[in-house]
Order: C-alpha cells, then sequence, then structure tokens
C-alpha cells in the first residue's frame, strides 16, 4: 500500500492503478468514494462518454436540418426548438468534458476564473432552457387554440424579440449572482471534487448570505413562473382538444398521450434540483453519511443531469412530424417540384388532416 496523498497546493491526486492506495483521511470528503472504486469511476467516464458521442451529434442533426423551413407556420416551432438545443448542447459542452479530464487526470477543481465561468454558463444554459420549455408550451397553446391569429401574430421576428429576451434575463440574473459571489474571500485554492459548481464557490467564499439568498429567491420565482405558464399552457390545450372529440363520445387518447410526455419532459428538467434537494436534507438529517451525499453528487452531475439533454432532440424533435419531414427533406436532398402560387404540398394536407 503505497503511503502518497495530495500534494499540497497542487489541486491534483496521484496516479495509481492499485485498489485502495489512497490513504481515505486525506482525500476531500467529495473523492473518497470515487477514488476508492476505480470501477465506479470507469463506469462514470464510460456513461458521460456515451452521452457525449450519441446526444451532440443527434442534437446536431436536428438542429441543422431545422435551419430551413417549407412552411412558415413551423418557423417559430423550429426557432424555439433551436434554442432549446443550443441550450442543452452548452450545457453538455461544459459539464462534461471538464467532468470526464478530472477524472481520467484524478486532478480535483481549483478556484479561479475558469470555474466562474463554467459556473456561469451552466447556470445561464439551465435558466434558459427552463424558460424556452414555457416558451415552447406557450406556442403550442395559442397554435391549438389561436390557431386563425397564429400565423400573424407569432411571427419569426416577434419569436427572435422573445428568445433574445429570455437570453438577456438569463445572463442579467446570472450575472448579478457572480458578481454577489465575487464579494466574498477564498479560503481554499482547491474546491474538492471533480466539477465546478454554484455550492462549491458558495462554501469556498464563506457563504455569502446576499448570494445565497438572491440564487435560491430568484430561480424559485423563475421556476414555479415557468411551472405555471407550462401547466396553464398544456391544460388549455388538452381541455380544447377534450372539447373538440366530447359531442362524437370519443376520448382523445393522442391528446392525453402529449400532455402526459411533455408534463414527464418537464419533471425530468426538474429531477437534478430535487435530486440535490433530497440529497441535502438527507444528510442534514443523517440518513446518509459523507460518503454516499458525495457519489450522490457525482451521479447527479455526471448521469441526472443529462437524462434531459439526451431526451430533447427525440421528444421535442424525431417525434414532431413536421421536423421529421424537414430531417428527411435534408437528407434526401431531393427538390421539390415548383407549385402554383397558393397551392399547398402534399404533406401539409395530410399534417392538416391528421
Amino acid at each position: 500500500m503505497s503511503d502518497c496523498c495530495i500534494q499540497e497546493g497542487s489541486g491534483s491526486l496521484p496516479n495509481t492503478t492499485e485498489r485502495g492506495a489512497y490513504p481515505a483521511e486525506d482525500l476531500p470528503f467529495e473523492n473518497k468514494t470515487l477514488i476508492l472504486s476505480p470501477v465506479l469511476v470507469r463506469c462514470l467516464i464510460g456513461v458521460s462518454s456515451t452521452i457525449v458521442l450519441l446526444m451532440m451529434p443527434l442534437s446536431a442533426v436536428v438542429f441543422a436540418g431545422t435551419l430551413k423551413s417549407e412552411d412558415f407556420s413551423w418557423e417559430p416551432r423550429f426557432l424555439i426548438l433551436r434554442n432549446q438545443l443550443l441550450c442543452d448542447m452548452l450545457f453538455v459542452l461544459v459539464t462534461i468534458p471538464p467532468s470526464l479530464y478530472n477524472l481520467v487526470h484524478r486532478e480535483v477543481v481549483r478556484y479561479g476564473v475558469t470555474c466562474f465561468l463554467l459556473t456561469f454558463t451552466m447556470i445561464s444554459t439551465v435558466t434558459c432552457s427552463f424558460m424556452n420549455l414555457a416558451f415552447m408550451a406557450f406556442e403550442r397553446y395559442y397554435y391549438i387554440c389561436h390557431s386563425i391569429h397564429y400565423i400573424s401574430r407569432f411571427t419569426r421576428r416577434r419569436t427572435k424579440v422573445g428568445l433574445c429576451t429570455m437570453w438577456v434575463l438569463a445572463l442579467t440574473m446570472v450575472s448579478m449572482y457572480v458578481g454577489l459571489l465575487t464579494r466574498g474571500q477564498p479560503t481554499d485554492e482547491e474546491l474538492g471534487g471533480f466539477f465546478c459548481e454554484a455550492d462549491r464557490l458558495e462554501k469556498n467564499l464563506g457563504f455569502p448570505r446576499e448570494a445565497i439568498r438572491y440564487r435560491k429567491v430568484s430561480m424559485s420565482l423563475l421556476f414555479f413562473s415557468c411551472l405555471l405558464v407550462f401547466v396553464y399552457s398544456y391544460c388549455r390545450m388538452y381541455k380544447v382538444a377534450k372539447d373538440t372529440v366530447q359531442p362524437f363520445q370519443q376520448s382523445n387518447q393522442q391528446a392525453r398521450k402529449t400532455v402526459f410526455i411533455y408534463g414527464l419532459m418537464y419533471a425530468l428538467n426538474a429531477l437534478p434540483i430535487f435530486f440535490k434537494i433530497s440529497m441535502d436534507t438527507f444528510l442534514s438529517l443523517g440518513w446518509i453519511d459523507i460518503e454516499v451525499f458525495a457519489l450522490g453528487a457525482m451521479l447527479n452531475q455526471t448521469v441526472v443531469m443529462m437524462i434531459s439533454p439526451c431526451l430533447h432532440p427525440i421528444v421535442y424533435g424525431l417525434r414532431n412530424r413536421e421536423v421529421r419531414l424537414a430531417l428527411k427533406s435534408m437528407l434526401t436532398f431531393r427538390r421539390s417540384p415548383n407549385k402554383r402560387f397558393g397551392e399547398l404540398p402534399q404533406w401539409s394536407m395530410q399534417i392538416i388532416t391528421q
């Protein structure tokens, strides 16, 4: 057994392949479980690498396929979908590669500008993603419940203004939070763990009250406001669909299925937040020890947070008929025949009738 330990100020852990070669008492608590379990480290690296290799190309293909729209009514939906995919790809890029690098090289996160930038980008993309899902629900609500005025009011320009407003709001909120964080004094150069996040920064900066209070209040208001828009939009859509088939004594299974899937997707986006709150609560009550908490935090960062970004291009992209037609048009490289003015293509008539 080796007696090596972390060198002071190095920010890295010694390389070894021997199981249990690190004295646990000399390691930060966030690293004990992972360092003493090489198999777990390899599994996390494999899962994270698979997520990047599968999610990024799929999102890029859907993003490229929706760049061109063959119908004016599709453009707002495609713009919102591309914004969601952009948020997901940015989130994965600032989350998975740094974690993989630190896992492979057995390095812990260090306090500095890079950590602030990663935290800033991660919180900004998550914030914009929640607002984008609410905006997507509102767009579908307007399309179904106010279809007569949809094309004239939900224009491409107004959609772009709405998306830009979301990004400005998200960046402003996160900038104010980071500004409050910088008022604190760092207590250590090493934050511990393999990924930089807001909680680690707050702990290293002495838990600044203003920053913590601002983050909790602003994010809670944002989350519940987006949830309110989401629930109202899809409940109204379901009621309209149900009233449409009620005279025929039929049950609208498709509408019920759509509302359930989109509601499940919103819950999956909020799953990492509730997972972390649950782990913090269990630790404070003494139901779990510090090593289980560290393992849960690492699983939350590398696996749970990646579930919704992996499913977004499938649920909001490939599951959508218009997106599939756009991808088919891009992949087949077929040039559609010239249509007379005012004549709808055949696939448009199929969408309307179905």
